[in-house]
């Protein structure tokens, strides 16, 4: 692609998409390395006189059942490890302001499980389809990170051992929205991990989780000494 551009195509070119991952585990480089990456590559393509927009067109986890014998690209895993996967590919993704989508949202073959629904051996006379975990995820995203623009905004944790990944956002209504994961594979069931978070860039007045799989909120508790800059006093994390 970089071929192409010096040849001056870039200002001609309205998207330039690429497909990121095929069920890459999320503890691995290229996946750790990917907002990195996508940053620096952006600016090859800004250098080259491409101002349109850039698509993550395909990537997926898979989780099918029973799991095949050859299952397809980085393997298979469990359906709530695929919608945790999903939950922190979609949310990075919208974070560096690419135009995303899953590969796919229904798909029928189910020795691969490229979609969001559980599909039976296509042997009945209609075969029930019904959403996994993930196909509640996305929808769940969609709503919530329709109108969130990306941003860059200062987090700090007193947890000095993990190296957390923040994601930000702003919403319509001036409101910051953050996502926050830990650098390990999700699994089906986590320990839990405890930090403070402090944002001293910004002021609040309340603070509110989201719960990523049903889209439930639940307000969040302030310390009573300090000041609203500390949005949330603990927070446990899983891997997801």
């Amino acid at each position: 692609m970089t071929a192409c551009l010096k040849q001056g195509v870039g200002s001609l070119v309205d998207v330039i998409p690429w497909h990121p991952f095929y069920g890459t585990r999320q503890d691995l480089p290229q996946f750790r390395s990917y907002r990195e990456d996508v940053n620096a590559w952006k600016k090859v393509c800004e250098s080259y006189g491409f101002k349109g927009e850039y698509m993550a067109t395909e990537s997926g986890w898979y989780a099918p059942y029973p799991p095949p014998d050859h299952p397809f690209a980085g393997g298979a895993v469990s359906e709530i490890v695929k919608a945790k996967c999903l939950a922190r590919y979609i949310t990075m993704s919208v974070g560096l302001d690419l135009t995303t989508f899953w590969n796919t949202t229904w798909h029928h073959y189910i020795w691969w499980d490229l979609g969001l629904f559980r599909n039976t051996f296509s042997d009945d006379p209609i075969s029930p389809t019904q959403p996994q975990a993930a196909y509640y995820v996305l929808r769940t995203l969609c709503t919530l990170l329709a109108s969130a623009k990306p941003v860059t905004t200062t987090v700090e944790f007193t947890n000095k051992d993990v190296k957390f990944e923040v994601d930000a956002f702003r919403l319509p209504n001036d409101e910051i929205l953050v996502g926050v994961w830990l650098p390990d594979e999700p699994v089906d069931q986590s320990p839990s991990v405890v930090t403070e978070i402090r944002f001293p860039d910004n002021k609040f007045t309340r603070a509110m989780g989201i719960d990523a799989l049903n889209g439930t909120s639940e307000n969040s508790r302030f310390p009573t000494a300090a000041s609203p800059e500390w949005l949330l006093r603990t927070i446990r994390f899983s891997s997801a």
